[in-house]
């Protein structure tokens, strides 16, 4: 179902409450008339058609306003057959009161213009307008004797007068109904962004929202580290380009993040040297006439930048910037409650000495991989690491010099596993490793490269003097060959362990040609 253009967006409630100062002066223009056809000196006739016709008019109003447009108002046909209806009634109004109720029955006219206008639109205006005209100089045509040259110049005044209310009613009907946009907009955006506190989630909606209500050739979410901006999205004419980073210096990002707000820009090519910045092309190459950026702060800082950009020139105006600026707020709120809640449920999550998983959550990872490894049909590697006699370095050297132990421990597992592995504490000074696609052999080779790291380690004592760098003992169980069941695996992996244990300490079990006799060579 389509409506005018003008009015679009516009709810009928809001189309009623627009209208409610018009109607007021139209039904109390209506009960003046009324009462002037009681009290006047008018004769009987003239006295019964005043009355019922302001009458008909106050009735005719009451079910308009509450119940024939409610209901119908959004129809095509039903708008200018209501617009017809009036156009012919008031003509034929300002007709009959030639000379009694003149400049009443203009002022009738023009207001229900102005109601015709706001309910219904330009076109219905403009129609009731001519209309209204027309069926007055229709019936004046059978009226010779009432014609003189006034009433030629009558209905010019009325014309020029009612298109000056049409063309300003629509301007004010138009900033209505955008601001009325942007409020829904912005309430809309400020309640998805707020329904989230997963920071992938957040920057999906902001994606989302700039391809919606910004139309832009490109837009793009870029994320600060020091003097860098990683593009966390970037959509240049329809193609998105993944791992863009590049430098601020000299950029329009960088100019908004030093200057910390929005930067609009109509002709790049013009405003590019005032500004100080040169065209660092990203995307297509192609250089945007039209681009805007504002800056998202989180805890005081630029956190990231929000921009978006059109190759046509004068592509945006306040009213986006506005929008662009609301975005980017509410994006800094998402953002700061996402961090806040990673912080929390981090810190929930992991070991607070060492920042490895804790033992809880290890194994609910550790269950996920498993699972995972069963669906890609690949393999997983588990290890168990213990400190060999970590209770001495406790004992002769003091427990600050205990924890800078397990931190060097974790410092050296981390340098050898990928960043999709998992490690946790899984006791005081026990650790296990799941090493995801990995084969036993590859496991060992694993367990042997930290062993070595850790044999290199200088470690001073509290008088400064060296003292012996810790040792491990390592177990290694494999999934799914060996169990299926991954509390099975840590068990195996665990036994293992103390198998190396008892062979000595500082020892890796099982060997390496327990898992192919033609080992994977030590990297």
């Amino acid at each position: 179902m389509r409506v005018s253009r003008t009015r679009k967006h516009l709810s009928l409630k809001y189309q009623q409450i627009l209208v409610i100062p018009v109607t007021i002066l139209l039904f109390g223009l209506l009960l003046v008339v009324l009462a002037y056809g009681f009290i006047s000196g008018l004769d009987h006739t003239q006295k019964t058609f005043i009355i019922s016709v302001t009458s008909i008019g106050i009735i005719y109003g009451i079910l308009l306003y509450f119940f024939i447009f409610p209901s119908l108002g959004n129809h095509k046909l039903v708008r200018f057959g209501i617009s017809l209806i009036h156009a012919v009634a008031i003509g034929t109004f300002w007709f009959l009161q030639l000379s009694t109720f003149l400049q009443t029955s203009l002022l009738f006219a023009l207001l229900v213009l102005m109601a015709t206008v706001i309910l219904f639109g330009r076109f219905p205006g403009y129609f009731f307008l001519f209309t209204t005209i027309l069926t007055r100089q229709i019936l004046l045509l059978f009226t010779p004797d009432a014609f003189n040259a006034s009433l030629i110049y009558e209905p010019i005044f009325y014309l020029f007068l009612s298109i000056a209310i049409i063309e300003t009613l629509v301007a004010y009907a138009r900033r209505g109904e955008k601001n009325l946009q942007n409020m829904e907009t912005m309430s809309s955006i400020a309640r998805s962004l707020a329904s989230t506190i997963e920071l992938k989630q957040v920057f999906t909606l902001l994606s989302d929202t700039i391809q919606k209500e910004l139309h832009a050739d490109t837009y793009s979410i870029g994320i600060i580290h020091g003097n860098r901006i990683q593009m966390e999205l970037f959509c240049d004419d329809g193609d998105y380009f993944n791992g863009i980073d590049f430098p601020l210096e000299n950029t329009l990002t960088g100019w908004v993040c030093k200057n910390r707000k929005t930067l609009l820009i109509s002709n790049f090519l013009k405003e590019a040297s005032k500004l100080g910045v040169t065209p660092y092309l990203v995307g297509h190459p192609r250089i945007n006439s039209s681009w805007m950026g504002t800056p998202i702060i989180v805890g005081g800082e630029v956190y990231a930048v929000l921009a978006v950009a059109s190759y046509s020139p004068n592509a945006f105006s306040l009213p986006e910037r506005d929008l662009l600026e609301f975005v980017a707020q509410q994006a800094a709120l998402a953002l700061d409650n996402a961090n806040h809640h990673n912080s929390v449920e981090l810190q929930s999550r992991t070991d607070s000495l060492t920042g490895t998983l804790n033992h809880r959550y290890f194994l609910e990872a550790l269950k996920l991989t498993t699972e995972e490894t069963t669906l890609t049909q690949t393999e997983l590697s588990l290890i168990m690491l213990d400190i060999d006699f970590f209770k001495q370095y406790n004992d002769k050297y003091g427990h600050l010099l205990g924890d800078q132990i397990l931190e060097i421990i974790t410092t050296t597992i981390r340098k050898h596993i990928k960043h999709n592995d998992l490690v946790g504490r899984w006791g005081g000074e026990e650790f296990v490793i799941a090493l995801q696609g990995a084969s036993g052999a590859q496991a060992y080779q694993v367990a042997l490269r930290i062993r070595r790291s850790l044999a290199a380690i200088k470690v001073n004592g509290r008088d400064g003097q060296l003292i012996p760098p810790p040792t491990v003992s390592q177990g290694i169980s494999i999934f799914p060959q060996e169990s299926t069941d991954y509390f099975q695996l840590i068990d195996l992996a665990d036994q293992r362990l103390y198998q190396a244990k008892e062979r000595g300490r500082d020892q890796i079990e099982p060997k390496p040609e327990f898992w192919d006799p033609t080992p994977v060579p030590d990297e």
